[in-house]
């Protein structure tokens, strides 16, 4: 039989955005690992921005910055390749716009706003500060080579210029509030999970797939059996095979108990 494999998006799905990671998840993915079972991160955020505490459960592989970079035991098995002048250009554009963006990639992470930060980017830049990261640089300043970034439309903003050069190169998800999450063109949670699929030899038939939210849509179409959190948005309930509990009301857990998986 073709290798079980299981995407776990994190955000809203293994940990909440207070940090939260429920017993029962934890439980849940050990179960399946010791059952055979591969248990893959697929996520948009680069692998050293990962927190320590999702590191540790203990993961079989990792698919990060939608599909740029994948760790399989441990070791990084690939990587997009970016363009220095687009970067650059990218955020020259961003800035000339009046957009809020931070540049996200393995080797750190670097802003650059237009505006006061508002309570959700201040409380990630503070968790990349925690982290060792050093947030505050300019990325012009140190031609910054970026693996994708986020950017956020405020009433003053340009956004639609913007984006008409931008999604030239890269695909813009609408996360909702002004927020816009930018993936090189080619790549996505989609593409990572075939990737990864195809280099352990598992069939879409015996992949599952569980997330929260509109960036996990191509990943939760993708697998034959996808998976939503009780927290998801209707679209995203709307797209999948299974909706379970929300997050802290053990969702991942009886997700995983429904087929069989722990």
């Amino acid at each position: 039989m073709s290798k079980k494999i299981v995407f776990f998006d994190i955000d809203g799905t293994i940990m909440d955005f207070r940090g939260t990671i429920p017993p029962s998840a934890i439980e849940a993915i050990n179960a399946a690992r010791k059952n055979g079972i591969f248990c893959a991160v697929n996520t948009g955020r680069p692998y050293t921005h990962i927190e320590p505490a999702i590191i540790d459960i203990g993961f079989d592989g990792y698919i990060c910055s939608c599909g740029q970079y994948l760790v399989v035991d441990g070791q990084a098995v690939f990587r997009a390749e970016t363009d220095r002048e687009l970067c650059r250009e990218i955020v020259e554009r961003a800035y000339a716009c009046r957009l809020d963006a931070y540049y996200e990639a393995e080797e750190g992470m670097r802003q650059k706003l237009c505006h006061e930060p508002d309570t959700g980017m201040r409380l990630y830049l503070e968790r990349m500060i925690e982290r060792g990261f050093e947030v505050w640089h300019d990325p012009l300043e140190e031609e910054f080579i970026f693996d994708k970034f986020c950017i956020w439309a405020r009433e003053d903003s340009l956004l639609a210029p913007f984006a008409e050069f931008a999604s030239r190169y890269y695909t813009l998800i609408d996360r909702g509030g002004g927020m816009y999450e930018c993936i090189l063109k080619g790549y996505s949670k989609e593409t990572g999970l075939h990737a990864l699929r195809e280099r352990l030899g598992a069939e879409v038939e015996n992949c599952y797939a569980i997330g929260d939210s509109a960036n996990d849509l191509p990943m939760l179409k993708a697998v034959k059996h996808g998976i939503a959190m009780g927290e998801a948005p209707e679209n995203v309930k709307n797209a999948v095979e299974y909706v379970t509990a929300p997050l802290l009301e053990d969702g991942l857990a009886k997700a995983m108990k429904h087929y069989g998986l722990c």
